[in-house]
């Protein structure tokens, strides 16, 4: 049986994962969903958060677990994995990026042209999706928008409980370099989900921005796309099920 351990996307926490939880337990597997710092359940505060801050606390999650780890991560999540495998490449079985960013060395999911507030704000804007916050430590999503972003295919009782539960995202993390290197994070498997439905597949509608990885294919599968929506862990527990992690790999371009 394997170690999960879960990490959510933007302005989430543990919860959105209540419906893996339990049936990833039932096959007999270890799993633990984090709060990111700033993030879910977790008070830390929002100007303190940074990108290496996702990746020690996720180390620390790794190192005390019995054995190496799945780990995956949603969305923005997959900044916090990538990072993780950095500084603990020999606790993580695997990386699993369920429909997720996965970033070049040096790229910033908002890149800014300097450390200027009025830079960062700028890089910022480029997204509607968000409201910026006036000291520029956090955003937070527009509830008219989030329906649509993050809850495409779910229920409107399932919609209007995630929403009540959203908290605001620290910006550190999203205009950070990613810092990974071939001898460390390019020594992990990886794995990539992709969600048909997912609203940013669409060049119409994703961030210009975003990375989208290259996935190189050999004698296992290394993409797999499924026909669900972007937040499968809501509607269906799928894209986490054992049987989809058989020694894939997905590499920055």
């Amino acid at each position: 049986m394997a170690n999960y351990v879960l990490v959510h996307g933007s302005a989430h926490g543990s919860w959105c994962w209540q419906r893996v939880i339990p049936l990833l337990r039932e096959q007999g597997h270890t799993v633990v969903a984090v709060d990111l710092p700033g993030n879910g359940h977790d008070n830390t505060p929002l100007a303190d958060v940074t990108l290496d801050t996702y990746g020690q606390y996720v180390s620390g999650v790794l190192d005390a677990q019995d054995a190496p780890s799945v780990l995956v991560g949603h969305s923005l999540g997959g900044l916090s994995i990538s990072r993780a495998a950095e500084l603990r490449p020999h606790r993580i079985a695997v990386l699993v990026y369920l429909t997720a960013l996965l970033l070049k060395p040096g790229q910033a999911f908002m890149p800014t042209q300097s450390s200027d507030p009025d830079d960062i704000r700028r890089a910022l804007a480029t997204r509607d999706s968000w409201n910026i916050s006036a000291d520029l430590t956090y955003v937070t999503y527009k509830p008219e928008l989030a329906p649509y972003r993050f809850y495409n295919d779910c229920p409107p009782e399932d919609t209007a409980w995630a929403q009540s539960m959203l908290v605001p995202q620290p910006i550190g993390p999203l205009i950070a370099p990613m810092s990974i290197t071939a001898a460390n994070y390019g020594r992990t498997p990886r794995v990539y989900i992709q969600c048909a439905q997912d609203p940013r597949r669409n060049p119409a509608t994703r961030p210009r921005n975003v990375h989208r990885p290259t996935l190189r294919r050999g004698n296992h599968p290394t993409h797999r796309p499924l026909p669900l929506p972007i937040r499968p862990r809501r509607t269906s527990p799928a894209p986490a099920h054992p049987s989809l992690l058989r020694r894939p790999i997905a590499t920055p371009d």
